[in-house]
């Protein structure tokens, strides 16, 4: 799979978790096959799990009130 495909689908994955889908919707919705494919694909590219672009989407959303 080309890098381009895979940056594309990591930042549709980032807008679904943004827009409130959990982790699993994201993933599916980006085009990966289930969310251990997303993890360790963006982990590979940004050195972090996917999960803390949740807890920070939740801290943001709570700082925004």
């Amino acid at each position: 799979m080309s890098r381009y495909l895979l940056w594309s689908r990591l930042l549709a994955g980032v807008e679904a978790v943004a827009r409130g889908d959990n982790m699993t919707d994201a993933a599916h919705t980006a085009g990966f096959a289930d969310l251990a494919h997303m993890s360790r694909t963006f982990r590979n590219t940004f050195g972090v799990v996917p999960s803390e672009l949740q807890k920070m989407a939740i801290a943001f959303k709570r700082a925004e009130k």
